[in-house]
């Protein structure tokens, strides 16, 4: 009977075993089977990071050239050898700008791929401790959805900065440059005003142009 007993029990304990092994491979396949079909939707997300980027790339290089070209104009350079030259800056900062976009875009892959492995593990860890298929799956998801939003932020945060650097600089040299140009014909304004009200006074007073403008301390 003690014996009987004994097997009884021995059989029981196997079958409690033989259902968990059955239960961490059903977490576990639920686990792979959750961020093993994460393949589009990771090419999905770099995809539209990089049309994001390039996007805002495209329209800085939009505003940088139209300024670009409203200072060349202001300063009467179009068509001049430095208009060709921040032609030239515009579009190598462009081309900078699209390599940028496409570093950052596969950087934000590379660590969500890195962020979905990562919590991958620590599951399936969770899985040989008795997490069940169900919980198993659902956690998945949530990982999944929420490495996801993370990566996409920390994207969007990083971004492409300002692309177009080097050509503010120059509409930037330009602008101080037209005015100052603007400041010599202000203060041209001004000494023609000044001689007007003199002339007038002089003539309230009766003296001649030539007599107030030869000494006009005298008076």
């Amino acid at each position: 009977m003690c014996g009987g007993g004994s097997s009884d029990a021995s059989d029981a304990a196997q079958r409690r075993e033989d259902e968990r092994q059955a239960e961490i491979t059903r977490s576990t396949e639920a686990i792979d089977a959750a961020f093993g079909n994460r393949g589009a939707q990771q090419q999905e997300f770099v995809n539209s990071l990089r049309e994001f980027l390039t996007g805002d790339v495209r329209r800085q290089q939009e505003v940088a050239g139209r300024r670009s070209k409203f200072g060349l104009a202001r300063a009467g350079l179009s068509g001049g050898s430095q208009a060709v030259d921040q032609g030239r800056t515009l579009a190598e900062e462009f081309t900078e700008g699209l390599l940028k976009s496409e570093r950052v875009a596969q950087g934000g892959l590379a660590d969500l791929k890195a962020q979905d492995e990562q919590a991958r593990l620590q599951l399936l860890g969770l899985a040989q401790t008795g997490l069940k298929a169900g919980t198993a799956a659902s956690r998945a998801s949530e990982a999944i959805q929420s490495n996801l939003a993370g990566a996409s932020a920390a994207g969007l945060q990083e971004g492409v900065g300002d692309v177009f650097g080097k050509t503010a600089n120059l509409f930037r040299a330009q602008e101080e440059a037209a005015a100052r140009r603007r400041g010599g014909d202000v203060f041209g304004k001004t000494a023609n005003l000044f001689r007007a009200q003199e002339e007038a006074a002089a003539r309230r007073r009766g003296v001649s142009e030539a007599e107030v403008f030869a000494d006009p301390f005298s008076r």
